[in-house]
């Protein structure tokens, strides 16, 4: 069974708002309850979830590093599909704002789409599309989504993270450290992975093994330090673990964990603004439609 897990810094009176809507109504069609990053992230991580356990063959990435001619751009959900001979990637990108997406907001997408080995693009918003917007669209091949409502039945729990933990690694042959967090941005994940020492072998410990490790009052290390050669495993690549840093949140700073269960209750209604059918059905009623390769005739 998957889960869908949104993490992010959502302050408990949002959290408690938030919860009380969706116990109520059972989705998330008004967008009050969120800021519209928060929205953004939360349809990303459905539409994440739900490409990625269709078809197992696919690759599927959340908030990940675009490759393109002017430098990085990050995209909300990143897709490669193989079938046959033909290997294609489709970029996704999601958007909030409670206003018609215009010429500009496209335009850019476009542009994206058009300096990087991306082969199609999806756009996905809660406020539907000007006409200009969608008359570049067309003519660029990009399939327009509109978000109609979030249906959430599933029974969901709000946990809090006393800390924040920020975990540095080394990716094989960088001179430069990042934040494991840039690469595995689901929070439970990053703490779950196992540690392998320098060969390769399991030392037995998890990442949060390591962090959570308390000091002589009872408190949470402050740092950790890592033993030379232990690192990750992520998607089949290699990340050295340098150090950790481990900071106790105030009140006011809460973290907050929204999970469900997908497969049971969580599911997108849409509208495809570009087809003949004006009718809004669930994301899995056209997700072929979102995963299918077209071929040059």
């Amino acid at each position: 069974m998957r889960r869908f897990t949104y993490y992010g810094n959502i302050d408990e009176e949002d959290a408690e708002r938030l919860l009380e809507h969706l116990h109520n109504t059972g989705h998330l069609q008004d967008i009050e309850p969120l800021k519209y990053s928060e929205y953004e992230e939360i349809v990303s991580a459905i539409i994440k979830e739900k490409l990625e356990q269709q078809n197992e063959t696919n690759t599927v990435k959340h908030k990940h590093d675009l490759q393109c001619d002017f430098g990085e751009k990050e995209m909300d959900v990143v897709l490669w599909i193989e079938e046959g001979d033909n290997k294609i990637m489709k970029i996704v990108e999601c958007k909030g704002g409670d206003y018609e997406k215009g010429i500009d907001d496209l335009a850019c997408f476009a542009f994206y789409l058009e300096h990087s080995d991306a082969d199609k693009g999806i756009y996905v918003s809660r406020s539907g599309y000007q006409p200009g917007a969608v008359d570049i669209a067309e003519k660029c091949g990009i399939k327009l989504l509109e978000i109609r409502r979030i249906e959430y039945t599933a029974d969901i729990t709000i946990e809090t993270a006393e800390y924040r933990h920020r975990i540095w690694v080394y990716p094989s042959g960088a001179d430069s450290p990042e934040n494991l967090s840039s690469i595995v941005r689901e929070h439970d994940q990053r703490l779950t992975l196992p540690v392998l020492d320098a060969d390769g072998n399991p030392t037995g410990d998890t990442v949060e093994d390591r962090l959570t490790e308390s000091t002589s009052d009872g408190g949470q290390k402050p740092e950790t330090v890592f033993s030379d050669g232990e690192k990750v495993t992520v998607d089949g690549e290699d990340y050295a673990l340098k150090k950790a840093e481990s900071q106790k949140r105030s009140g006011d700073e809460i973290t907050t964990e929204i999970t469900g269960l997908l497969a049971e209750g969580i599911d997108l209604v849409v509208r495809d603004t570009l087809s003949d059918d004006f009718e809004s059905v669930p994301f899995d009623d056209i997700m072929d439609r979102v995963t299918e390769v077209e071929t040059e005739e």
